[in-house]
């Protein structure tokens, strides 16, 4: 007899205490026409899990994978509880869309959980699909999209995408988009995505300028780096892209080849400002991917007496900060502060758009290839889990900050 489907749920005021629940009287109903059911099989936890748990609440995230009609009081309380979502890979279980069929194999974004899930589906650009199901229909199209696995793609290939293809995609929209220097192929947009936000192109010019990574450990601090280094033309770099950081991920950071510089949180930017030669003509671009704290909020307000410009880019929020309000209350300060807050999504289809999906993806999709073959991320050592209990501990040991910089979380289930 199969055993029950368990799902994880976690406290929406506290996203650090997680709940695996079992669903034994879930029932499955008949798979709708156009739809596939699906099972998550294998996935990557990191710090973006954190994220879309800390601020599910401002852009809709916890509606992603609402919880099932049978879950059991009191984890049926949506006010209380809710799932968060991982990226990683799904097998088709039953098919009544002519576009696939069981046993194949997508790409994109799951829940946590044995459960099956259920997926309306219509054909994207050449082995893609967008979902269409009805409460995903308000949701940024970056989580709608899904790609779909090859015979020959193995499980170290489809290991590094659940660990670092989102994380990848995030900063090639940043590095070639909201930072674009080919203006008219492809003009930059505000990374915010708010209409009518202003972004010029001289906003968008890293030329001369001193760039500034927080928390570049993470992959997709270290995903901006590599494009920057490798892909972007030598004539538009950065004067200097400077990594800053814990001491305890500095070795892994300096190992990956692609910073100038790599400091610490507590080094004084008001003395490295002299080192770098900075006066009332330069311009310092902060790109904050989560830095512990107000570390990068610190370093700008002290480097913005001595230079011409600071550009603050938040692309994360410090992972530790619990709860819906005090979540809110960090990004109206940020706003206060003139933040510009990524939007990923946005900027994805802003590219799409100028340069038409198949050209998209064919350029995001071969730079993503070409970094696999090369081995990924330098030193970055997977850890595997299997089964449901090993993502009960790979989330604690996550949202209590007990993960290396150097380590991704993998788990089959």
């Amino acid at each position: 007899m199969a055993s029950a489907p368990v799902i994880q749920v976690l406290e929406i005021q506290d996203h650090t205490k997680q709940h695996l629940v079992s669903l034994p009287n879930e029932k499955l109903p008949p798979l709708p026409p156009n739809s596939v059911r699906m099972r998550t099989t294998l996935f990557a936890l990191s710090a973006n899990n954190l994220t879309y748990a800390r601020i599910g609440h401002l852009v809709g995230w916890w509606g992603i994978h609402p919880l099932p009609q049978s879950t059991p009081a009191p984890f049926n309380d949506e006010s209380k509880y809710g799932r968060t979502m991982c990226w990683g890979s799904g097998q088709v279980m039953e098919s009544t869309s002519p576009l696939l069929k069981a046993g194949q194999t997508l790409f994109g974004v799951f829940p946590i959980g044995t459960l099956p899930v259920d997926k309306e589906i219509t054909a994207d650009a050449l082995g893609m699909f967008l979902e269409t199901t009805a409460l995903r229909r308000d949701v940024l199209p970056v989580y709608n999209r899904y790609f779909l696995y090859q015979d020959d793609d193995d499980e170290q290939s489809r290991a590094w995408d659940a660990v670092m293809r989102g994380h990848f995609e995030t900063s090639y929209a940043i590095h070639r988009i909201a930072f674009s220097w080919d203006l008219l192929t492809l003009p930059p947009i505000n990374p915010s995505g708010i209409n009518g936000a202003p972004w010029s192109a001289e906003d968008a010019n890293l030329t001369s300028a001193l760039v500034l990574v927080f928390a570049a450990s993470g992959k997709t601090a270290a995903a901006f780096a590599q494009q920057s280094r490798e892909l972007r033309p030598a004539e538009f770099r950065s004067r200097r892209l400077i990594a800053v950081g814990s001491s305890a991920a500095k070795a892994f950071t300096e190992g990956f080849g692609w910073f100038d510089e790599v400091h610490l949180y507590s080094d004084s930017p008001a003395a490295l400002a002299a080192s770098w030669s900075v006066d009332g003509k330069t311009k310092i671009v902060i790109l904050d991917y989560g830095a512990r704290g107000d570390a990068a909020v610190a370093w700008a307000d002290s480097l913005r007496p001595l230079c011409g410009t600071v550009q603050f880019v938040r692309v994360a929020n410090d992972a530790n900060i619990k709860g819906a309000e005090a979540n809110t209350e960090a990004v109206l300060a940020g706003q206060q502060r003139g933040e510009v807050v990524v939007n990923s999504s946005v900027l994805r289809d802003w590219g799409i758009e100028k340069l038409g999906a198949g050209r998209y993806f064919r350029e995001l999709g071969g730079q993503w290839a070409e970094f696999k073959r090369r081995g990924g991320l330098p030193e970055l050592r997977f850890v595997w889990g299997d089964g449901m209990e090993s993502v009960r501990t790979g989330w604690e040991q996550l949202a209590n900050a007990k993960v290396e910089p150097s380590t991704a979380l993998l788990f089959r289930i």
